[in-house]
């Protein structure tokens, strides 16, 4: 999920999946983003199974924008909800180095700045809370970009004391935010490997 970034290629685990790609468009007001999202998500699941997929597999990732995309449509119910889905429909979510308090773009907008802190209904982790959600694997870079890293472990933080067992947090050494995302596409890479674990283990 997201407007560009890496594509996963060449190992014999990633050749048991398909990917289908959505972007966002860009200078859309950020609720308009996630809608869009929604929509290629929501067309996925329904129609995954005529083009030879298993329903029950639809994993949703994204990096940086698309990571936040991905938490919002995942954990948020009601955006689902307007196509009649439910986010325990999908199999996995995959954010890596989201945005987990409101989106600093919602903030610009609002006159607040980037680094005020907000978490309402457009943060991730105001859902932190919320039952039967989908496994999540929350991937971030160890030299991600200011307070990108600790927003990630608050949100498994918190989402682990409210009781969710299906969150795991892995931070990935010697990447920055735009490496993390980027270096998926190559083999060996840890974040790959994390994810194809992560995929593996849904069966």
């Amino acid at each position: 999920m997201g407007g560009s970034g890496a594509q996963p290629r060449g190992s014999a685990a990633l050749s048991r999946y398909s990917a289908a790609h959505a972007c966002f468009r860009l200078n859309a007001a950020p609720a308009r983003t996630i809608e869009d999202a929604t929509a290629a998500v929501a067309w996925t699941l329904q129609n995954i199974g005529k083009h030879g997929g298993d329903t029950k597999r639809v994993f949703v990732g994204g990096h940086s924008a698309g990571a936040y995309l991905t938490l919002m449509l995942g954990m948020d119910a009601h955006y689902l909800a307007a196509f009649g889905l439910k986010p325990q429909q999908l199999a996995g979510l995959v954010p890596v180095s989201a945005q987990v308090m409101t989106h600093y773009t919602v903030r610009q907008e609002r006159g607040i700045s980037k680094f005020s802190v907000t978490a309402d209904e457009a943060a991730p982790v105001r859902y932190a809370d919320v039952k039967n959600l989908p496994p999540i694997l929350v991937l971030c870079a160890d030299k991600d970009m200011p307070a990108r890293a600790e927003e990630n472990v608050y949100l498994v933080a918190l989402m682990k004391g409210a009781g969710n067992k299906r969150v795991t947090l892995q931070v990935i050494a010697d990447r920055n935010h735009g490496s993390v995302g980027n270096n998926i596409a190559n083999e060996g890479d840890p974040a790959r490997l994390a994810i194809l674990k992560f995929m593996e283990a849904k069966k």
